[in-house]
């Protein structure tokens, strides 16, 4: 566990090579660091990774508001400076993918390099769809009165 601006994050590391950036893996909503174990068993055993739990997933602390992609990626930032590095390689699926790119054009100087997985995963806004419904609770604003748009769970009934 480890406090990055205020966030009690879990996180994962694979030491590496020091002359070399670590990999920053992004999970999706709902996506626990134990999704990217066979992906990071997969590569090189010298390359450096990074897995986290986002805010309310796995064992990190849900967040008191929700969070959004402009005051997440300032967490990536300090959890790269509480594990001595000053880039990473990011690697972001899904709506992880949102977030290594809110990372990397907030952050250039800490972004080596931007990898995003997925035909249309990686976006943001409108067009993605939440497949837990709890997940998506964390991300939406507080309501201001307004009609708002309600989503249903639907990995409950098939």
């Amino acid at each position: 566990m480890l406090t990055a601006g205020g966030r009690v994050l879990r996180v994962a590391t694979r030491d590496g090579n020091p002359g070399r950036p670590p990999l920053l893996l992004c999970n999706g909503i709902g996506g626990r660091l134990e999704l990217f174990q066979p992906f990071a068993d997969a590569l090189d055993p010298r390359r450096g990774v990074i897995r986290f739990d986002m805010p309310g997933i796995g064992a990190s602390r849900a967040p008191v508001v929700p969070y959004h992609l402009a005051t997440l990626a300032p967490k990536l930032a300090r959890l790269l400076d509480q594990l001595g590095y000053q880039q990473a390689d990011v690697l972001g699926i899904s709506w992880g993918g949102g977030l290594a790119q809110q990372f990397a054009l907030s952050r250039p100087d800490r972004v080596h390099r931007l990898v995003l997985v997925g035909f249309q995963n990686s976006a943001t806004g409108s067009g993605l769809v939440f497949y837990a419904a709890r997940s998506y609770s964390l991300m939406r604003p507080p309501r201001t009165g307004r009609r708002s748009i309600r989503f249903r769970d639907r990995s409950a009934t098939g």
